[in-house]
């Protein structure tokens, strides 16, 4: 977290060249351990949250782990086992005084299983992977939707904000007959709808997802990619303004504009957080559907003060004006619905 931005954005990069060598590699067996620091101020707190959440997000059939560990802000350590080893210093200022690399094997390994040892002891992972099926019948959704202080980053649309009716609907779709998954959406469904939406909640949700969503039909049904019918997105949208508009709990921001300047993420982030629970996405491919689960404490506290800065100081590239962004939603389905019919009677 002592990087500066151009040298985060680097290692933030590095995992799209990772991931393109593990997809060459004939026996796919590249593994990535990234270590990081998560003591003290951050330089740019939302920038260093962003960027492992995308980190997280993307790529995600590269085998990435992503450790928590106490280790100094001054030296920067970049191995490949058997192959090389590459170590900078750096002054207070944050400036590259000093970087030497090697190809010798004795001094790779001493190094490598060093650090491997001191993750097996010290090393706290920061997230773990589970299945989005799983994440729905061990209950970890519904204790997190149940729990209290609830905010949430939209970077993609999915479920939340759906009328009872079309949530099962959509349900069914996604997971055909399953009995089992059924039976805990239905669950989660009640809980949402009587619970969770009466409670006080913090959105922040970007303008362009938003309204590529209203467009397109295009979106992650707990991570499970779907397209909705122009009439099923518009019982959405509609179901979306009532509770914003009945409901005062619920506080809502629009994103208009990049958190980080200079920074184009791959994607939107997306953040779940609760007082107990806190979860990211995994960007689905055509087989991986997951959900990456916070499990480091100090990397949740972390993501509490990240949304807090995005809530509270970013009023640049926000708009807070409820109902100006309730009159801009139903403003952009209206004309989504002209172009609709329009291409209809084609």
């Amino acid at each position: 977290f002592n990087a500066n931005n151009e040298e985060r954005i680097t290692i933030s990069d590095m995992k799209k060249g990772l991931a393109e060598m593990s997809s060459n590699n004939m026996n796919n067996n590249v593994r990535v351990r990234l270590l990081t620091g998560l003591e003290g101020d951050s330089k740019d707190i939302i920038m260093d949250t962003v960027i492992l959440l995308n980190m997280v997000a993307t790529h995600p059939k590269l085998d990435l782990e992503i450790y928590n560990c106490d280790i100094t802000s001054d030296s920067h350590f970049f191995i490949i086992k058997d192959k090389i080893l590459n170590t900078s210093i750096f002054n207070k200022k944050g400036k590259c005084i000093f970087s030497t690399m090697s190809k010798e094997k004795e001094i790779i390994d001493e190094l490598y299983y060093s650090i491997e040892d001191y993750l097996k002891s010290q090393g706290k992972v920061i997230f773990e992977k589970n299945e989005a099926v799983s994440i729905i019948k061990n209950n970890i959704y519904t204790q997190y939707i149940l729990g209290n202080d609830l905010r949430w980053l939209i970077g993609s649309m999915n479920e939340l904000f759906m009328p009872e009716d079309l949530f099962i609907e959509v349900g069914k779709e996604v997971f055909g007959e399953d009995k089992e998954i059924l039976e805990e959406l239905r669950k989660i469904n009640i809980f949402l709808n009587n619970k969770t939406y009466k409670s006080k909640l913090k959105v922040l949700i970007y303008e362009s997802e938003l309204r590529r969503y209203i467009s397109s039909g295009e979106l992650n049904f707990f991570n499970m990619p779907v397209k909705l019918s122009f009439k099923q997105r518009e019982k959405h949208i509609e179901y979306m303004e009532k509770l914003l508009r009945e409901n005062e709990n619920i506080d809502i921001k629009v994103i208009d504009g990049d958190f980080i300047e200079g920074y184009k993420e791959d994607l939107n982030p997306s953040l779940y957080l609760s007082k107990n629970i806190k979860l990211t996405t995994i960007h689905p491919t055509d087989d991986i559907r997951q959900y990456a689960v916070i499990i480091d404490n100090q990397f949740k506290t972390v993501c509490d003060k990240t949304f807090d800065k995005m809530w509270n100081d970013r009023d640049n590239i926000t708009l807070n004006d409820k109902d100006r962004i309730i009159e801009n939603i139903i403003e952009f389905l209206s004309y989504t619905k002209i172009i609709n019919a329009n291409f209809d009677d084609l």
